[in-house]
């Protein structure tokens, strides 16, 4: 993920809820300042509610449009 974020990449991530601290503890650990890219925009991490189960239930379509405003965002703040 650090090679991903020093090239210019956005990263999402989507885990449980009750991971989501555990998650960034983590990456904090292996180098990444979690914070910045947060800020920046270039890391977002998202609990499963606000991803898969969107609406309360898994719906593809939804599920790919999340993706593509994902990518489209990540294009407009300029990352790869």
């Amino acid at each position: 993920m650090q090679d991903g974020l020093d090239t210019g990449d956005r990263n999402l991530q989507i885990v449980d809820k009750g991971h989501l601290p555990e998650r960034l503890i983590r990456l904090e650990q292996s180098g990444v300042d979690t914070a910045a890219a947060e800020r920046t925009g270039q890391l977002e991490v998202r609990p499963w509610e606000n991803a898969y189960l969107r609406g309360g239930r898994f719906d593809q379509q939804a599920m790919l449009a999340l993706i593509e405003e994902v990518l489209d965002a990540g294009k407009r703040q300029g990352f790869g």
